[in-house]
C-alpha cells in the first residue's frame, strides 16, 4: 500500500527454517526476528521487487539468517541483536552487476558476534546510532566507511573473505571505535583513517 510497509517473520525452534514462494506486493521492508536455537533461517526473496530494507531485529539465533535471491541492493538494518549467530545477504547476479555498488548497514544496539556476509558490493557504508558490534565479511568490497557518531563501536574486518579491502574510513565517528583488520589479506595493504 501507500507509505512504507513491512512484513515480519518470526523464527523459533531448533530446526532449519526455509521461507520461500511468498508473494510480497508493495512491501518495502522484510524483518526477521530469529530466536532459533539450532539450524538456519533462509528467507528466499526470488521474484520479489521493491524491497528497500532487510532487517534482523531482536534476533539471538545460534545459526544463520540468510536473505537469498535479493533482486536489488537493499539496506541491511541490525537492531537489538545478540548471540553468536550470523547473517548473510545473497544478491542475484543482476543486482550486483555494477562496479560501484554500495551496501548500507545500519546498527542499533547490535551485539551479535557472528559474521555478516555480503558478496558483490564494492563499498560497505556502516552507520550506528547506539553502541554496537559488527563482524563483516564482504568479499568484493574495497572500501568500508563507518559513521557511528559518538557511540562505542567495534568493527571486525579480519575475516578471510575481506581480501579486496584496501580502505577503511571512520573519520565521521567521534566515539570510541575499535577496528580489527588483517593487513595480510590485501596485497596492496589497507589504509585506515580514524
Amino acid at each position: 500500500g501507500d507509505g512504507s510497509d513491512m512484513v515480519l517473520m518470526v523464527a523459533t525452534g531448533a530446526n532449519n527454517i526455509n521461507i520461500a514462494g511468498i508473494q510480497l506486493d508493495s512491501v518495502e521492508t522484510v524483518r526477521v526476528a530469529d530466536s532459533s536455537t539450532g539450524g538456519n533461517t533462509t528467507v528466499n526473496l526470488a521474484g520479489q521487487s521493491g524491497i528497500t530494507d532487510l532487517e534482523s531485529s531482536g534476533s539471538a539465533q545460534t545459526g544463520n539468517i540468510n536473505f537469498s535471491n535479493v533482486s536489488a541492493i537493499a539496506d541491511l538494518n541490525l537492531s537489538n541483536t545478540s548471540g553468536g549467530g550470523t547473517t548473510t545477504v545473497t544478491y542475484t547476479a543482476t543486482a550486483v552487476a555494477g562496479t560501484a555498488d554500495v551496501q548500507n548497514v545500519h546498527l542499533s544496539t547490535a551485539s551479535q558476534t557472528g559474521d555478516v556476509t555480503i558478496a558483490g558490493v564494492e563499498t560497505v557504508a556502516v552507520t550506528s546510532d547506539a553502541n554496537s558490534t559488527l563482524a563483516l565479511a564482504a568479499s568484493s568490497a574495497s572500501k568500508v566507511t563507518l559513521d557511528a557518531g559518538a557511540t562505542t563501536t567495534t568493527l571486525d574486518l579480519d575475516a578471510a573473505g575481506n581480501s579486496a579491502l584496501v580502505n577503511v574510513d571512520a573519520s565521521a565517528t567521534t566515539g570510541a571505535t575499535t577496528i580489527t583488520i588483517d593487513a595480510d589479506l590485501s596485497a596492496d595493504g589497507i589504509t585506515v583513517t580514524g
